[in-house]
Order: C-alpha cells, then structure tokens, then sequence
C-alpha cells in the first residue's frame, strides 16, 4: 500500500494522534486497525525498512499525556489475507515505543481508497478496487490483523 500522504520538514509542526489502549503492553508483533490513529504506529525499531530520526511528542487518547515519536520511515508487513499473504507498506508511519500496540490507522487508509467494513467482530478490508482481501479481528476494543509467522492470542 502506498501512502499518498508525505511527512513534513521534521521542524515543521504537526498533530499526531495515538491511542493508547491497555494498561499492559501488547507482544511486539501484535498489529491493531485503530479509527482513532492519525498516522500509522510502530513500537519496535527493526520493523523500519527505511528510518528517519525525529524526536517529538503526539497525543494519546489518555487524559493530557502525550507519547514520543522517535523516528519515521516506511514499514512492510505480510498479514494472512483472504486469498493468501497480503504484503502492506505504511509509507510514513512513525517509531513510538510508547504505544501499547503496533496500529494501522485507518483514517490514513481511507484517503488512500481503501474501504473497512465493520461487524460481527470483524473488520473487512477492501481495495480501491472493492475487493475483500483482510480481516481483523476483534480484540482489547480494536481489530487484530494478523502478521504472517506471528502466534495468535
């Protein structure tokens, strides 16, 4: 997936928006669809194919905290698809250690033409083309997808 959406000048300003969701942390592999994610969230370094240091603070949905961002870049995930393995690449998603899990904003998603369909405990997402190819799963209030060779809860 491409992400149309470019970062700015790292001494520009901007809002990010995160979502902090469990008091415990998540395992490093797990990765979350969020509606309340500006940008896309990555906990560990090493998923950062290509890496920027920035260091500067976003908003957590938690009362008047905030969580760092330490860096950007481009992330690629392989996800158990419909049809097979999905690869997706968040262009631009930024390095937080501090949220409680990996998040795929969908907000980002839906500028881009992808539609999610949410019910029944599932979300459903769609190309711009309209055609099913993952499903996340209901979880700690969000929607699990799952990384291809990563255990499931």
């Amino acid at each position: 997936m491409a992400n149309a959406m470019t970062l700015p000048e790292v001494g520009q300003l901007t809002q990010h928006y995160g979502l902090t969701v469990a008091s415990t942390e998540g395992d490093e592999g797990e990765i979350y669809a969020d509606t309340g994610a500006s940008d896309h969230f990555f906990r560990n370094w090493g998923d950062f194919v290509t890496y920027t240091l920035c260091l500067r603070q976003a908003r957590s949905s938690k009362a008047s905290t905030h969580i760092r961002i330490e860096g950007w870049g481009k992330v690629s995930k392989i996800f158990e698809g419909t049809d097979g393995n999905v690869v997706l690449t968040f262009e631009n998603a930024l390095h937080s250690p501090d949220v409680s899990y990996n998040l795929v904003s969908i907000s980002k998603m839906d500028r881009l033409g992808y539609q999610v369909l949410f019910g029944s405990g599932v979300a459903r997402f769609y190309s711009p083309g309209g055609k099913h190819f993952l499903t996340g799963y209901r979880s700690h209030g969000l929607y699990q997808l799952h990384e291809k060779g990563v255990t499931k809860r």
